[in-house]
């Protein structure tokens, strides 16, 4: 089986971090995310669901009262966040304006830092790039879409689309952008500073953007489907949790989309969309 995980947390709780360093303590409290930069002498620092840490030489510490992070991405100096409500942060060293988000950036489900620039996935599948870019590493291929995952290399990007195939841009001195001829059904990408990685799953699955939504008192996910396949959603309150607990009923796929839903919890509670054989 395959699967795709979301962390939903409707609760809006006050939260604490403390870090004790050997000159200095910090304590900050702030609502529902918390956020600091732990200096080399650190020796002990907490943090809350939905808060950031930050630690090592250019950390550059974010800090934005009531912020929740989904996902997180470092480049060379910079840093990127994915907030809860789909915008993204930046900060650190601005060259090339790495750290400077573009306006009206929002509906973002994935994010990545290469060297010294950035890309971002929408919840429409199209990338968008910007920071340093002297060998087109921010500039997608034209016509780019149906794309579930990215990744930054130093001088270039990569990008996987829904049907398993990889695309590659930016500096070419080391082919590291170019993808081997004939690979397909990759489901993970992963881009260093001048080479690649992919994983390859022989089945006919593809990787997916898990999706959700409130209305109307219940959750609504919704994510691009394999026609004729189905799926199953689960769910557990905590990670450490050994057994996922499915929710009622399968769901099968009549198109290149999906939907299910489930009532809002009172509690933070993780969900797990399992492709069934």
């Amino acid at each position: 089986m395959s699967e795709v995980s979301l962390l939903i947390n409707p609760t809006r709780k006050r939260n604490n971090l403390t870090c004790r360093a050997r000159r200095a303590s910090l304590a900050l409290q702030f609502l529902t995310a918390t956020l600091a930069l732990i200096p080399k002498q650190a020796a002990l620092a907490t943090a809350t669901p939905g808060g950031l840490v930050a630690w090592g030489d250019q950390a550059f510490p974010y800090i934005e009262p009531g912020t929740h992070f989904v996902k997180l991405a470092a480049g060379h100096s910079h840093n990127l966040a994915l907030k809860q409500d789909r915008t993204v942060v930046a900060w650190g060293y601005n060259h090339s304006g790495r750290a400077t988000v573009p306006v009206g950036l929002n509906n973002v489900v994935s994010i990545a830092a290469g060297g010294s620039h950035n890309l971002v996935l929408k919840q429409d599948g199209i990338v968008v790039g910007w920071g340093y870019n002297d060998v087109g590493q921010t500039k997608p291929p034209a016509g780019l879409s149906n794309v579930v995952a990215i990744a930054g290399g130093y001088y270039h990007s990569l990008a996987l689309k829904q049907d398993g195939t990889l695309l590659g841009w930016g500096v070419d001195v080391n082919i590291q952008p170019a993808v081997p001829l004939g690979l397909s059904n990759v489901v993970a990408i992963a881009a260093g500073s001048a080479h690649n990685l992919a994983v390859v799953q022989p089945l006919a699955y593809r990787p997916t953007t898990l999706s959700a939504k409130i209305s109307g008192g219940r959750l609504i996910f919704s994510w691009p489907a394999i026609p004729g396949r189905r799926y199953r959603l689960q769910h557990k309150s905590t990670l450490d949790e050994a057994v996922w607990t499915d929710l009622p009923g399968d769901f099968a796929a009549l198109d290149n989309s999906a939907t299910a839903s489930d009532a809002v919890s009172t509690t933070a509670r993780f969900y797990q969309l399992v492709l069934l054989p």
